[in-house]
């Protein structure tokens, strides 16, 4: 599902989501040779007027390597959130995970690992040829 349907979701379903630790994320590969991982949230406690508060959290990284970036958009509305998210964001086709952890804290081979557990075990497998296979799953996500 695109952004805004994705954020949809989250509204009607937060409280099982939470309890299902499940996420919604949207991954890319992008030209710079890095993956890009969105997750998108939702605040929706003590909000006047019971406005959702929304959130994307936004990291990405290089395979083989312990650095990247990370950011982190806030916004009372969807549009608003959209004009401060990178292009890509908006392009994504995001989906429900239900992982044993935040991905976005991990570097991006073991993210990818958690979120299509039939990749390789990056700790033992070639990282080129993971890296190839990750980027097949990845863009076949996004067509």
């Amino acid at each position: 599902m695109k952004l805004k349907d994705a954020f949809d979701y989250i509204v009607d379903n937060n409280n099982a989501l939470g309890d299902f630790k499940a996420y919604m994320l949207g991954v890319a590969y992008e030209d710079n040779d890095s993956f890009l991982f969105v997750n998108l949230t939702i605040d929706d406690e003590d909000i006047e007027n019971n406005t959702p508060y929304y959130h994307a959290h936004v990291t990405s990284g290089k395979i083989r390597s312990s650095e990247g970036e990370e950011d982190f958009y806030s916004a009372e509305s969807i549009e608003d959130l959209l004009d401060q998210l990178p292009l890509i964001a908006s392009d994504l086709s995001y989906h429900v995970y239900k992982l044993d952890e935040d991905v976005l804290g991990l570097s991006s081979e073991y993210a990818l690992k958690a979120l299509f557990p039939r990749l390789p075990n990056p700790d033992i497998h070639d990282l080129d040829e993971f890296k190839l296979e990750a980027i097949k799953l990845v863009s076949t996500l996004n067509h």
